[in-house]
């Protein structure tokens, strides 16, 4: 391991964590950029080309993201899986709401749309709540065009096979406040398509 990915992991430590925490971890620094450069070269090829440098790296097609699924995550216990998705959670949450005051002014697009998906993967139902029930986060999202992917951020597909987690899923659906955000949604999804900066 690396002096980095030592820290790192002393600072989220072995057990439990949650993606807040993550938020208040400045990895920046975590990954020498002469490694990440070399890491980016070397596997340059499995890549989608991009204009430009970004933070996140994206393989070229769905066989190559199932290959590396399937050779360094199979087999694996499902905590491990659990613990990706809630580090992929805090990533984006200190992406989409960086001053952490839950005002989510950030114009990271891509924060948005993946911030839900990675909460309910991950069975964190409350910080899904809090987020999806924040007139803030739905603003934001809205002004940046994503204001068609509202309802699918409220009909979450978590991992299957997990029976807890699927009860928790099932009762953070039934939750009296999610379902009045989600009707008031649903109902005025359009409206908020057309005129996104409507507050």
């Amino acid at each position: 391991r690396t002096a980095g990915a030592h820290k790192l992991a002393q600072q989220l430590g072995d057990g439990n964590f949650e993606p807040s925490d993550i938020c208040n971890i400045d990895i920046k620094d975590q990954i020498a950029p002469l490694r990440f450069t070399f890491l980016t070269r070397s596997i340059m090829c499995f890549l989608n080309p991009s204009s430009t440098w970004a933070s996140l790296l994206f393989f070229a097609n769905k066989e190559i993201c199932t290959a590396v699924r399937l050779r360094y995550l199979k087999g694996a216990d499902a905590n491990l899986e659990i613990r990706l998705h809630k580090l992929l959670a805090g990533f984006f949450m200190k992406q989409a709401d960086q001053n952490r005051n839950n005002t989510w002014q950030s114009k990271n697009s891509r924060a948005f749309s993946e911030l839900p998906y990675h909460l309910a993967c991950a069975g964190c139902f409350q910080e899904l709540e809090d987020i999806l029930c924040n007139h803030y986060f739905i603003q934001a999202k809205c002004s940046l065009g994503l204001a068609a992917t509202l309802m699918d951020d409220f009909n979450p597909k978590a991992i299957t096979g997990n029976k807890t987690q699927e009860k928790e899923l099932s009762r953070f659906l039934s939750l009296h406040r999610v379902q009045q955000y989600k009707s008031f949604l649903s109902r005025n999804v359009e409206i908020f398509v057309n005129y996104p900066s409507l507050e």
